[in-house]
C-alpha cells in the first residue's frame, strides 16, 4: 500500500507533537526525506510550537467566586424546575378540578409554570458559558 501526502500531513501533528509511535514516525520520517517541500512545512510547524505548560494563574479568591456562581446557578436551576413542574401540574390539575368554579386559576397556573420554565431555560444557558 502507497502512503499518499493526504495520510502524512493527517500524521504530521502527532508527529511534531511527539505523541506518535515508533511505527509511525519512522513513516512520517522517511516520506519527509523523499518530500523536501514538505519537510521545510514541517519544520516550520515545529518551530512555531505553542509550550504545553502554560501557567495558569488561578488565586483562591477567583476560585471562590466561581465556585458560588456556580451554587448559585445549580440552586437557581433546581428551583426553577421544581416550581415550573409544580405550577405545570397544578395547571393540569386546575383545568381538571376548579375550571368549573373558576376559569382563570388554570390561566394563573399556566402563567406562572410558563414563568419558571423561561427562567430555568435561561439558567440552563449559563451553564454552557
Amino acid at each position: 500500500m502507497k502512503v499518499t501526502r493526504d495520510v502524512i500531513l493527517d500524521l504530521l501533528p502527532i508527529y511534531l507533537a511527539d505523541e506518535a509511535s515508533e511505527d509511525t514516525r519512522a513513516l512520517v520520517a522517511n516520506y519527509l526525506e523523499h518530500d523536501p517541500q514538505l519537510m521545510q512545512l514541517a519544520l516550520k510547524a515545529g518551530e512555531s510550537k505553542i509550550p504545553n505548560d502554560i501557567p495558569i494563574t488561578l488565586t483562591e479568591e477567583n476560585e471562590m467566586k466561581a465556585f458560588k456562581k456556580a451554587k448559585r446557578l445549580m440552586i437557581q436551576h433546581n428551583l426553577f424546575l421544581l416550581l415550573a413542574v409544580l405550577f405545570t401540574f397544578l395547571f393540569a390539575m386546575g383545568l381538571t378540578f376548579i375550571a368549573d368554579e373558576r376559569p382563570i386559576g388554570p390561566v394563573v397556573f399556566l402563567g406562572v409554570a410558563g414563568l419558571f420554565w423561561f427562567l430555568f431555560f435561561r439558567v440552563n444557558r449559563q451553564f454552557d458559558e
